[in-house]
C-alpha cells in the first residue's frame, strides 16, 4: 500500500523480490528504514510518524522489559526517541535501526536503575576485567535483544 508518498516503485531490491500489491499492475515496496531516517532527517513529518509507527512496540518492549514502572518506560522510550533525533542523519548503518534503538533504550532502562538505586542483576558480566573484552554472556545477551528486535518488527519470524 503506499503511504503518503513514499513508496516506490521498483524492479527489485538487493533485500529480496519486490512485492506486488493486489489488483495492482506496478510493484510498489514500503520505503527502507535508510530511506525514512533521510526524509525524518529532511523535515519530513510523515517519514518520522512512520518510524515511530515501525518501532514504538520494540522500544517499549525492552523498557518493560526491565520490569520498569509505565513512567519509566514511557521516560525511556522518551529518551530513546530523543537520542533518535540527535542522530537522525549520523548513523553509521540506518537499516540496523531497530537493533539501533534496543540497544539505546537498554542502556537507557540500565541508567534509570542505576539512579533509582535498584539492583541491576547481570549487568556484571559485561566485560571480562582482565582482557576488556566482551564475555561471552553479553555476547548472548545482545543476540537474544537483536533477535527480539527482529521479531516485534517482523512477528511473522520464526525463532529457534
Amino acid at each position: 500500500r503506499e503511504r503518503e508518498g513514499y513508496c516506490q516503485a521498483r524492479e527489485g531490491s538487493a533485500s529480496g523480490p519486490p512485492r506486488q500489491l493486489r489488483g495492482e499492475e506496478r510493484v510498489v515496496l514500503e520505503p527502507t528504514t535508510a530511506e525514512l531516517l533521510a526524509a525524518a532527517a529532511a523535515g519530513e513529518r510523515g517519514a518520522w510518524d512512520e518510524i515511530v509507527n515501525r518501532y514504538a512496540r520494540l522500544v517499549w518492549a525492552v523498557a518493560r522489559g526491565f520490569s520498569l514502572s509505565s513512567a519509566d518506560a514511557a521516560d525511556v522510550s522518551q529518551t530513546t526517541w530523543l537520542r533518535l533525533v540527535e542522530r537522525l542523519g549520523k548513523l553509521r548503518e540506518p537499516d540496523h535501526l531497530g537493533g539501533w534503538l534496543a540497544t539505546t533504550a537498554r542502556h537507557e532502562c540500565l541508567r534509570v536503575l542505576r539512579k533509582s538505586g535498584r539492583e541491576i542483576v547481570g549487568a556484571d558480566f559485561a566485560l571480562d576485567l582482565e582482557s576488556g573484552k566482551r564475555t561471552p554472556e553479553t555476547v548472548v545477551v545482545d543476540h537474544y535483544y537483536r533477535m527480539m528486535a527482529a521479531w516485534l518488527v517482523h512477528p511473522w519470524i520464526v525463532l529457534y
